[in-house]
């Protein structure tokens, strides 16, 4: 999978094209030889789509096998979450999706809002889909950006919002910018310009 935003909206998709292979092939799977004759033909459909249906669900049975049989990835931002409690971050701002996900590996003791760096003039914002933009009244003073080069937050936009970073750090493919003020006061004024 190449794209982890997209996977969560084909899970529908697969639930209503297996609802509606079933009421449209249940009944040619299901019917026996007595009423092919009446219906003229469904025992042949049977007889090819069945050994299709049986393949496709050996295929399934071996890929969980497959993934049963493998060890599973940890969570991708465990890691940096673990790196900003040892560092003493607990409250900033990133793209959506480590915004989400630092919340929640660090069980709360960190706290991400969401930003995007679609603001007037190039300056971070305050996300607005599936974000409580509230949260910036009960957030500890936030003094980091996390910036992701699988996301659009830019460099450039956080300079903008909340002027030149006292600290730049590296964990994997994140940079993490840090100021030894509360951005709290400069995103509030940014989100409302």
């Amino acid at each position: 999978m190449t794209n982890v935003y997209a996977a969560h909206e084909i899970g529908p998709v697969l639930t209503f094209g297996a609802a509606l292979a079933g009421r449209t092939l249940g009944g040619r799977i299901l019917g026996s030889p007595r009423d092919a004759e009446a219906s003229g033909g469904r025992f042949r459909a049977r007889r090819i789509l069945l050994p299709v249906f049986v393949v496709c669900l050996a295929g399934y049975v071996v890929m969980l096998g497959f993934a049963a049989a493998h060890r599973q990835a940890p969570p991708r931002n465990v890691g940096l979450a673990a790196w900003l409690t040892k560092h003493h971050l607990t409250s900033g701002f990133s793209p959506y999706w480590e915004a989400s996900s630092i919340t929640v590996d660090s069980g709360g003791a960190i706290t991400v809002l969401s930003v995007t760096d679609g603001g007037r003039h190039g300056r971070l914002t305050p996300q607005k889909w599936v974000t409580d933009v509230k949260l910036t009244a009960h957030m500890p003073p936030a003094r980091f950006v996390i910036l992701s080069p699988a996301e659009k937050v830019r460099r450039s936009a956080a300079v903008k919002t909340f002027g030149p970073p006292a600290h730049s750090y590296r964990y994997g493919h994140f940079t993490i910018l840090v100021w030894n003020e509360n951005l709290l006061p400069k995103m509030a004024t940014a989100a409302r310009a």
